[in-house]
């Protein structure tokens, strides 16, 4: 039975479809509870979780919950053991009822039946009467009565009208036969707009916040594409430091930025070798004080503490005539170690 959901809820269940088919079995559960959470009597949604989620209890209950809704759903009754439905083959084409009143009753009348037969028609108001004039005007047999000849188009046309609720028609007003073009009004394509960029049409929807966004907002993941904030969002959530951590690291890093600076400006040429390492050991230190807590300025604020730290035996090299060759070293050493740290806290 075809059920009518809203464009959000219609968007989730392809994506979690087409994640499903992609063996995604993770994404697609993820995907399918997020729907459920927010339309519980969605009977596919609990099919697809009945296919994707591992425990066998959880499996037999969404499949039960799906026949609560929908007791016709074959793939939840072959889950479950159970006969599947028979499927409702669609009623053979059958004979309009206009062309019953073009049948003459041999009972009281055995005259033969006008050559001119009743053709059905999916006319307008204007091709009616013009078919019901060129019958009126044929010849035909005595004993046939004219009322049953200039009344059939007219329950043509009304039997035609009850057939089609569902559907606009659209007839040329200049051929009374011509085809009908049916529109469905559900699949008309709504013109969407990035959220961030109003003059950018687009076709693409987040998969999370289900909002419109262009490509140049998009950002791909493996189960869809998601918006800039959904992303700012979803890594928020890997970022736990506190104000206190930032504290604590960025003095940890100065301290030991200015300690290893003063040794780099002794070992000269040899700083080369040892920079990177010093670097590393600097963000290895400061991300257990802060108890291995991650933020998202963090890396940063570590590496311009080690640039802090090493300013200082910069300036009195040059300043105090300790040989402008020393400050070149300086100035290798505080490159390498501070991409070192910076990376370190980061990855």
């Amino acid at each position: 039975m075809a059920r009518k959901y809203t464009a959000r809820v219609r968007t989730q269940l392809r994506q979690a479809q087409r994640v499903e088919r992609n063996n995604k079995l993770s994404a697609a559960e993820g995907l399918y509870r997020e729907i459920l959470q927010e339309n519980p009597e969605v009977a596919e949604a609990w099919v697809g979780l009945g296919n994707v989620t591992k425990d066998s209890a959880e499996k037999e209950m969404a499949y039960r919950k799906c026949l609560e809704i929908d007791p016709d759903n074959n793939v939840a009754r072959r889950a479950l053991g159970m006969e599947p439905v028979a499927t409702k083959a669609e009623p053979p084409p059958k004979a309009e009822p206009a062309s019953e009143p073009a049948t003459v009753d041999t009972k009281t009348s055995k005259a033969a039946v006008t050559p001119n037969k009743v053709k059905e028609s999916r006319t307008t108001s204007a091709g009616a009467a013009a078919v019901a004039a060129t019958q009126s005007t044929a010849p035909t047999s005595d004993k046939q009565p004219p009322a049953v000849q200039t009344k059939q188009p007219e329950a043509a046309e009304t039997t035609q009208k009850t057939t089609r609720p569902e559907k606009f028609e659209v007839v040329s007003p200049n051929q009374a036969t011509a085809d009908v073009a049916t529109v469905d009004a559900d699949t008309v394509d709504e013109i969407l707009f990035c959220k961030n960029h109003a003059d950018r049409e687009t076709t693409l929807r987040c998969y999370r916040c289900n909002e419109p966004i262009c490509m140049s907002c998009a950002k791909r993941t493996s189960v869809g594409y998601l918006c800039p904030q959904c992303v700012y969002e979803a890594e928020e959530k890997f970022f736990s430091a506190t104000k206190l951590d930032y504290i604590i690291g960025g003095a940890i890093a100065l301290v030991l930025s200015g300690i290893a600076a003063w040794f780099a400006s002794i070992l000269g040429f040899w700083v080369i070798f040892v920079a990177a390492a010093v670097g590393t050991l600097i963000g290895t230190a400061t991300f257990y004080a802060v108890g291995r807590r991650r933020g998202r300025y963090l890396p940063q604020t570590v590496a311009a503490m080690v640039v802090i730290g090493v300013a200082p035996a910069i300036l009195g090299s040059l300043v105090f005539s300790l040989g402008s060759f020393s400050a070149v070293w300086l100035i290798v050493y505080v490159v390498l170690a501070t991409s070192s740290a910076y990376y370190r806290m980061r990855y």
